[in-house]
């Protein structure tokens, strides 16, 4: 008996893996690439789930062509595509997608040489720029408690070097609104 419940958890894993790898395949090519993130602009978010897109990839890289398993996967996918489990799946994995597309970004503004950008830029630029960071690191300390100490620092930093590139009177309005993260 305990050989055949191992048997079954083995075949039912099997099974589930080849369901799920075509999905993650899938969600993967919705994360927009690491090269397209800017330190410049807010932070990508994943690109929506295109069931249709998704179903016709199916037929030449489903789950039929690794399992041995015979059956109507595409009609088992479209039902589960309009699931409720599909759509709790789908928003753990796109908060999941989405987090590290924040934390790629917070990379790039620790990165950024933010004194040569601000070289040729109108103070409401650098200003609304300034109120980015200030966003960025915000959510950062609040929301990801895996952000390391030196990340934090880099990124006040960076605050401080915009403030400090701005007219004196703005600096001390700045200076008091922006003192702690």
């Amino acid at each position: 008996m305990e050989v055949q419940n191992v048997m079954v958890k083995k075949h039912a894993l099997e099974l589930t893996t080849s369901f799920i790898i075509p999905l993650e395949r899938y969600l993967a090519s919705l994360m927009p690439l690491k090269r397209d993130v800017s330190p410049w602009r807010p932070p990508p978010q994943l690109k929506p789930f295109d069931s249709e897109l998704f179903l016709k990839g199916m037929e030449g890289a489903g789950p039929h062509l690794t399992s041995g398993v015979k059956g109507n996967w595409t009609g088992l996918y479209q039902r589960f595509l309009s699931s409720p489990n599909f759509i709790s799946w789908f928003s753990v994995r796109k908060e999941e997608a989405n987090q590290k597309l924040r934390l790629i970004h917070l990379d790039q503004l620790c990165k950024a040489d933010i004194g040569f950008w601000m070289r040729d830029k109108q103070e409401v630029e650098i200003v609304d720029f300034l109120l980015q960071v200030k966003e960025c690191l915000s959510r950062a300390t609040r929301q990801y408690p895996s952000v390391s100490a030196q990340t934090v620092h880099t990124l006040q930093s960076q605050i401080r070097t915009i403030i400090s590139s701005l007219p004196e009177d703005l600096q001390s309005c700045l200076k008091s609104s922006f003192s702690s993260p």
